[in-house]
């Protein structure tokens, strides 16, 4: 078994999909796949169940792919330690970061950091909230960007705000209330609702009872998405409409308008969470950089309406 071999269990595991990992690995789909038929072989498990619409685990490849992040993290800490020996400079900072970070203000705070550190290897992974987590606590990851950090992480991780984002109302652009420049949540009881997997990205759960509780009423929740991408596609369709933090409008959109949520106001962050004890000057820095990019980032342009 070789440690590639696991880092294509990873990535097929984290995209659920074994074209879009051989893009992401920049390998051929034909490679990828031989690998994992090899470990399977090897191990004597079968490690996914194969669908028409992608790739999901089997408990033996849950466990498989949770021991695959340790070794392989285990084995990058060998290599960045062997390799650091006689010097305190770290060689690899490990990121990750939901999709809207990136054009908000990682995107500067890492343009800033590849000028004053050339010899470092920044890895950006675009990653759910609770994969980020969990890639946290196995030491795959050496920050995360992840949206508003739950409460429960504060007990366990350092975090802190970067930048203030209000929530706004993505609609479909046939939809009437598009042509407006606001709404209140009295203006779509009658909606049917998109919203986030709470599985995926923690406090969905607590946002829609807000919203409920600001109307008085439940909301339709007629479907859940797995990712941003996934939720502005169902939106552009008119299956639905959704709340989103405002900066989700930087990410392409088309056939979705954003509107300002009025009433009530309610707004997220997005975070910056590491493993306390852990931190070298390099990453401080980047911190630092991360915290003054998004003071700089200015709510009512994330805010503009757009189609």
């Amino acid at each position: 078994m070789e440690l590639r071999a696991l880092k294509y269990l990873i990535t097929v595991a984290e995209e659920g999909n074994m074209s879009r990992a051989a893009a992401r690995l920049f390998i051929s789909q034909p490679a990828i796949s031989r690998q994992i038929r090899e470990l399977e072989e090897e191990w004597g498990v079968s490690l996914f169940v194969r669908k028409s619409q992608g790739m999901s685990l089997t408990p033996e490849g849950e466990m498989a792919f949770k021991l695959a992040r340790k070794v392989l993290s285990q084995a990058l800490d060998l290599e960045n330690t062997m390799k650091g020996l006689g010097s305190n400079r770290p060689r690899r900072l490990s990121i990750g970061y939901i999709a809207t970070a990136l054009p908000g203000f990682l995107s500067k705070a890492l343009r800033r950091f590849y000028d004053q550190y050339p010899d470092i290897d920044l890895e950006i992974r675009e990653m759910n909230p609770v994969h980020q987590v969990e890639a946290l606590e196995s030491g795959d990851l050496d920050l995360a960007l992840l949206g508003t950090a739950c409460d429960s992480l504060k007990d366990r991780f350092e975090v802190v705000h970067l930048a203030k984002i209000p929530l706004g109302v993505a609609l479909p652009d046939h939809h009437l209330a598009s042509l407006r420049k606001s709404v209140t949540m009295s203006d779509l009881t009658d909606e049917k609702w998109i919203t986030l997997d709470e599985k995926l990205f923690p406090g969905r759960k607590e946002l829609i009872e807000k919203l409920e509780q600001s109307v008085g009423q439940a909301l339709k929740i007629q479907s859940k998405a797995q990712s941003l991408s996934e939720i502005l596609g169902r939106v552009a369709t008119g299956a639905g409409i959704a709340v989103l933090p405002m900066d989700v409008a930087q990410l392409p959109h088309p056939n979705v308008v954003f509107i300002t949520l009025r009433t009530p106001r309610i707004y997220m962050y997005q975070s910056a969470v590491w493993n306390r004890g852990t931190e070298v000057p390099e990453l401080l820095t980047l911190i630092d950089w991360l915290k003054e990019a998004g003071s700089n980032y200015c709510s009512s342009d994330s805010g503009k309406r757009k189609t």
